[in-house]
């Protein structure tokens, strides 16, 4: 067996300088950081033999080169992440004392439960609630925790087989949909491609030979020649590439398998200077090849949520589908990096993206009885891009109903959506969507009574979420009404004045049924959770005690 490379934390500190900067200037916290994480990891390994600091230092490395990341108190985490869980005498409150608050947090948004009582399934529902929890607070935890996965996956090798099994299917179920989900659109294919190819080994092997077939095409060559030269005919300084898709592109996350063969396996990437040169570019690509019908796309004027711009055109060369995409060097880096393109300064796209991912982290931290994996994988799917009558643009997963588009406008939109009307005409709240459909919701001043069906029908986290509060607040009015008449009709029935409710001694049998207040109290009556005789007694023996 080969020996374990060893880590070269020298190597590794001078890479890194080049990027941060001496260790005395703005990232002196992250260099102290990484010395308190050495000197903790000192004595481990890990599967493979290596030093156990390699890990989080290539962790802190991905989000610099990869992710572009170069906060200080994010890259300082990245290699505290596993001291906490790791390490005997470091805590959270040792992370804060040295490194403040929000490194520890972090660092705790990161860390796995420990003690925890329950079966294998209810552990990692649980781990992964709080991961959402943790980066519902602070994103950056996510950001951490899908350079952590993807370190884990480039190292997978040393696992026994099970693991990887268990490992890779974690990822396509939720780390890879979630980098999608926030644009970070590099690392999603190699988090998808490498989960896959240890999930289906022998099928990848088969898809990757086809793709470099594809590659190698003298067609393909063709179209990328033709292009160039017709652009630089036009004197639109333009490089040509064309790419063909990765394995990530083959999943299908519905049925859980990989496919042989997809219908748009090429892109074909136009890269400009200018967002003008890019309209005039895909005029020169539509001169060529005739785009098929309704499937040119404008994101440079209507940008996704990701922030993501481009020009998309589809064309059927010789029977082949192709997709065009046309951008500007910043609209292509932007596409590379997703919310990070603009966080760091805090433009209104990453604001806007950071506030959108919060909601969603908060709602898949939520435990309202929903499936966070499907909420994931629902986020995850092929996107349809619809309107609004003044033309702003929403893009939603496929299959999404009008019901969705209505709580992507605003929850109290969703709550009141009585009906829509689709390309002008009136449809009901579970009506499907399709691409490019033009959407008015239509309200009723108060909340509808919607049927539990739709729930399983809306396709977004924010839709499904807010209709299981709707469902919980509605069960819990009928569980207090009810427990409120079986108590005042059991008062009555013992002779017993109801106002006995409302003296002030009630408050300790209140605390003795461990219940915030009558309302609650009803409730647990309502949802016998708590035996009506038993709390008739207490008021008996307690309230009302020497009377008849």
């Amino acid at each position: 067996m080969a020996q374990p490379k060893k880590f070269d934390i020298a190597g590794f500190c001078e890479l890194l300088a080049q990027y941060l900067g001496p260790q005395e200037g703005e990232a002196k916290l992250f260099w102290q950081a990484l010395s308190f994480a050495v000197a903790a990891h000192q004595d481990q390994k890990r599967k493979s033999g290596e030093a156990y600091i390699s890990h989080p230092c290539e962790v802190a490395l991905i989000l610099v080169k990869d992710l572009g990341v170069r906060d200080p108190e994010t890259l300082a985490a990245a290699v505290l992440h596993d001291t906490v869980e790791d390490v005997f005498d470091v805590t959270p409150e040792v992370i804060a004392e040295i490194f403040g608050r929000r490194v520890a947090e972090f660092v705790e948004g990161c860390t796995k439960i420990s003690n925890f009582e329950g079966t294998p399934q209810d552990f990692h529902k649980t781990v992964h609630r709080k991961l959402f929890s943790g980066a519902a607070a602070h994103v950056e935890v996510m950001l951490i925790k899908l350079a952590d996965r993807l370190h884990n996956l480039r190292t997978l090798d040393s696992m026994p087989k099970h693991k990887r099994q268990k490992i890779a299917d974690e990822t396509l179920d939720v780390y890879a949909p979630l980098a999608k989900v926030m644009g970070l659109y590099g690392i999603k294919r190699e988090l998808y491609d490498l989960a896959l190819m240890f999930k289906f080994p022998r099928q990848s092997h088969r898809v990757l030979i086809s793709i470099q077939q594809i590659a190698a095409s003298e067609e393909l060559a063709e179209i990328r020649n033709t292009l160039q030269q017709a652009l630089d005919k036009a004197w639109i300084t333009a490089t040509v590439e064309a790419s063909c898709k990765g394995l990530w592109a083959y999943y299908d996350p519905a049925t859980g398998l990989l496919d042989r063969e997809i219908k748009s396996p090429i892109n074909v990437i136009i890269t400009v200077n200018t967002a003008q040169a890019c309209y005039q570019a895909l005029g020169i690509i539509n001169h060529h090849y005739p785009p098929i019908p309704r499937t040119i796309r404008d994101f440079i004027s209507n940008p996704k949520t990701t922030g993501y711009q481009s020009l998309h055109a589809r064309a059927n060369i010789r029977g082949q589908n192709y997709l065009f995409k046309i951008r500007s060097r910043d609209m292509r880096r932007a596409g590379r990096l997703g919310m990070l393109a603009d966080w760091s300064s805090k433009k209104k796209a990453g604001a806007n993206l950071e506030h959108n991912l919060q909601e969603m982290f908060d709602i898949l931290g939520a435990d309202e009885g929903l499936s966070y994996r499907e909420m994931i994988a629902a986020s995850g799917k092929r996107e349809i891009y619809t309107y609004t009558p003044k033309g702003d643009l929403f893009c939603l997963p496929a299959q999404s109903i009008v019901l969705d588009f209505a709580f992507k406008i605003h929850t109290d939109v969703g709550r009141r959506c009585i009906a829509g009307r689709v390309n002008k005409e009136k449809v009901e709240p579970d009506q499907v969507l399709r691409d490019g459909d033009q959407v008015e919701i239509l309200l009723q001043r108060g909340p509808v009574e919607f049927s539990p069906a739709i729930q399983h029908l809306c396709q977004t986290p924010k839709a499904r979420s807010g209709l299981a509060r709707m469902f919980r607040l509605r069960r819990e009015a009928l569980a207090r009404d009810i427990g409120r008449s079986l108590v005042l009709q059991e008062l009555k029935r013992y002779g017993i004045p109801k106002d006995v409710l409302e003296k002030a001694e009630m408050a300790a049998l209140l605390h003795h049924f461990q219940v915030e207040d009558l309302d609650e109290l009803f409730m647990d009556i309502g949802e016998d959770r708590l035996r009506l005789r038993e709390l008739i007694q207490e008021i008996k023996n307690s309230l009302y005690a020497g009377r008849p």
